[in-house]
């Protein structure tokens, strides 16, 4: 359950107005976000994203984010997953996202290498490599979107949509901002823009997986200050619960 509200986490922020990135930064190498990831009431973990570090390759600005969930080991569900993002720093494109996966007493490790010049990505589960898959060029993995979006202007009332590939298949997201509302987090009380996000899949149906909202600050950060979606059962939400080294 948690490692489906950690899918959900970076999902729903896979949003703006297009895939030319914008000049202005809402993050800076070094940056750090923790929240605490609640099930209804209980305390069930905490989430991580982190910029590591920013490099040239070949002529070309690189960044490397990364972003880590734990469950609480008294949590029912014993989950530590990391995610890893090589992408352009300039246009977020995606250029490999790793994911290790360690659930209960299983551990798995996914890798996907985009080729942007060719729009093909190719996957490779627990040493499996699967054959190149086509995939629309520029696309963002999960991880490079959350900051993609965050250096975007938003506006209130808009539908913003971005095309997002997870290694196995193309989505894209479309986020209406709704409004602004005043969120309290153990990190303070924000002045935050509330977005609804959607999710469609390649036959451009709409997914039906849990609703999701989410709150953003109001300011040129768009720092993600509180998550939440509906379950069958209840519902799950991550609050912001500290933060270091952003602009």
């Amino acid at each position: 359950m948690l490692k489906k509200f950690y899918l959900f986490i970076a999902a729903i922020l896979l949003f703006s107005t297009g895939t030319n990135a914008e000049t202005n930064r809402a993050w800076k190498v070094g940056e750090k976000l923790e929240y605490r990831v609640y099930y209804a009431f209980f305390n069930a973990g905490t989430s991580t994203f982190l910029v590591e570090k920013e490099y040239q390759s070949s002529g070309r600005n690189i960044v490397q984010f990364k972003s880590v969930i734990q469950s609480r080991s008294n949590f029912f569900v014993k989950i530590f997953d990391e995610a890893l993002s090589v992408s352009d720093a300039n246009s977020y494109a995606s250029l490999r996202y790793e994911k290790n996966q360690r659930e209960r007493n299983e551990f798995s490790k996914n890798v996907t290498v985009f080729n942007n010049a060719a729009g093909q990505a190719v996957r490779t589960e627990d040493g499996h490599a699967y054959p190149p898959m086509n995939y629309r060029r520029g696309s963002m993995d999960v991880l490079s979107a959350i900051y993609y979006v965050r250096s975007q202007d938003l506006s209130i009332g808009k539908t913003y949509t971005i095309p997002v590939h997870d290694g196995k298949r193309d989505y894209t997201m479309r986020v209406k901002a709704v409004g602004r509302e005043t969120v309290k987090t153990p990190a303070g009380t924000f002045d935050a823009l509330k977005v609804e996000p959607k999710l469609y899949g390649e036959d451009g149906k709409l997914s039906k997986s849990g609703q999701m909202t989410l709150w953003m600050t109001d300011d040129d950060l768009h720092i993600p200050v509180r998550i939440r979606i509906s379950l069958k059962f209840g519902s799950m939400t991550a609050d912001l619960l500290r933060s270091s080294g952003t602009k």
